[in-house]
């Protein structure tokens, strides 16, 4: 499987902007007329994996965003037929969790059940604790509509999401633990997303340090305070 092909965007940017500014999402068959449309103009310069990997992806995520969930996860287990963990970690889980989702938006509750523990299983090849919360959270999600317990076999990937981005919480009920390192990842992530995008265009150094400072101090995640930390020795030069 060629890697850079399977690593790099599949859509140009032009094919992107007409996809989702210019269809409605409901009109998902116009989506996948443009995106099949615009894959058959490059499919002879494609490796045949990546090009089934790519497409399989983006006609099932229009298939997603339209609520057609039976549709979506063909296409996306059509994604996994062809796609290992190690060949595109961030991808794989990903993908994964499409389908964990669209299940459980059916009430397909055992489906869902079985591709989180598919991912659970796989998540050695995660390149990002980031992904094995998203996983997690997809699991839980699923057990609580499905009045279902935690499988006690996962708890150590819990244990090691806290150890490796530095959670404040302490483990305990794990569907609690779960829920709660979810809400505060999406706390600071969004203001951490939102300071960059206040800072983005300032050149002043002082104002843009000011402020990663003051997120430094106040976040509880040790993966952001080191991110925050990163930029400012990089706007000091050192």
């Amino acid at each position: 499987m060629n890697k850079d092909q399977l690593t790099s965007d599949f859509l140009p940017k032009e094919i992107v902007l007409k996809l989702y500014r210019d269809i409605p999402i409901w009109d998902y068959q116009q989506q996948i007329e443009l995106v099949n449309s615009y894959a058959e103009t490059i499919i002879e310069s494609m490796d045949p994996d990546v090009y089934a990997v790519k497409l399989h992806n983006q006609i099932g995520f229009c298939y997603c965003q339209a609520g057609r969930y039976p549709q979506a996860i063909a296409h996306f287990k059509k994604v996994i037929e062809h796609l290992a963990p190690s060949h595109h970690p961030s991808l794989y889980f990903h993908v994964i969790g499409l389908v964990i989702r669209s299940n459980r938006q059916m009430k397909e509750f055992g489906e869902a059940i079985y591709w989180a523990e598919i991912g659970l299983y796989n998540l050695d090849n995660a390149k990002s604790s980031f992904e094995r919360l998203n996983i997690l959270a997809g699991y839980v999600d699923v057990l609580k509509e499905a009045y279902e317990p935690f499988n006690q076999a996962y708890e150590r990937i819990i244990t090691h999401v806290i150890a490796d981005l530095g959670f404040p919480e302490t483990p305990t009920d794990p569907i609690e633990t779960v829920n709660a390192l979810r809400t505060t990842n999406h706390i600071w992530n969004r203001k951490l997303s939102d300071l960059e995008v206040s800072l983005a265009h300032s050149k002043d150094d002082e104002q843009i340090i000011s402020a990663l400072e003051n997120f430094r101090q106040h976040c509880p995640i040790e993966w952001y305070r080191k991110y925050a930390e990163k930029a400012i020795q990089i706007r000091k030069g050192n």
